[in-house]
């Protein structure tokens, strides 16, 4: 939706990007080896690790020599209100 609404905006003109500014930041690509449970911890402490993998690299533990591999999902889809604007301010 977001990038709907940038494109509707700039769509008589081109969108001109700025120079970055500062210094960067480089967050590691996430891999599989990522997903490993700490089983060690409490549940509480990884229902955000669990909610951050996805299907294709599930979250996992090892117990005994054999992975074993865990999935959470929501009880329903996520909702979006109709009513949903999007509005640009300082451009």
């Amino acid at each position: 939706m977001m990038i709907a609404a940038i494109l509707q905006r700039f769509r008589d003109s081109p969108i001109i990007g700025m120079p970055q500014s500062g210094i960067g930041s480089y967050n590691h690509r996430r891999m599989p080896k990522d997903n490993e449970i700490d089983t060690i911890k409490p549940f509480v402490e990884l229902i955000p690790h669990l909610r951050a993998c996805d299907r294709r690299s599930p979250a996992y533990f090892v117990h005994q020599g054999c992975k074993y591999f865990v999935e959470v999902f929501p009880e329903r889809e996520a909702q979006f209100p109709d009513d949903l604007e999007i509005t640009f301010s300082g451009i």
